[in-house]
């Protein structure tokens, strides 16, 4: 049996979802496309909640990405592990700071980092890599009025045509 074969059946026995030894949460779809998400919480610039997570991918890119070499390594995954994921482009950071009801989300693409929240209908483009965890909470104070404007229009009720 290869290790995508092994992959595949030790998630199966796992009930398709669970947290392994060091609190990364990982799960099999129905399409066995497998997914993971790592939080912390921060308050050293916050307080805000951060979390990384992988989107569905196929066996094979989830062993490759997360460089495993046995089932065993599965159970050593951790906040670092899902790190180099988004260093590479194969992961998103979502930050949630206390003090605004929204999820900003992070995703390194190419020669920038997307940055959005669904909650609050909010695109932005840094024509950088941000890669530290102070450079989330920096990125949001230094947009903070940009965010509470958004975060204020968020629940205007919209015009009848």
């Amino acid at each position: 049996m290869d290790i995508a074969e092994e992959v595949l059946e030790y998630f199966r026995k796992q009930d398709r979802r669970w947290i392994n030894s060091n609190g990364m949460e990982l799960g099999l779809s129905d399409k066995n496309e497998i997914w993971s998400s790592f939080s912390l919480v921060c308050s050293g610039e916050g307080p805000l909640a951060l979390s990384i997570s992988t989107e569905d991918c196929t066996i094979n890119d989830f062993i490759e990405g997360f460089n495993l070499k046995s089932i065993r390594d599965i159970d050593t995954l951790a906040y670092g592990s899902s790190w180099i994921r988004y260093l590479n482009g194969n992961a998103e950071i979502h930050v949630t700071p206390f003090d605004l009801d929204a999820t900003i989300t992070f995703r390194i693409f190419r020669a920038k980092t997307i940055v959005y929240s669904v909650e609050l209908h909010f695109y932005d483009e840094e024509y950088n890599h941000l890669t530290l965890e102070e450079d989330f909470a920096h990125y949001i104070g230094a947009k903070a009025k940009l965010l509470d404007s958004a975060m204020q229009n968020r629940y205007k009720k919209k015009p009848r045509y």
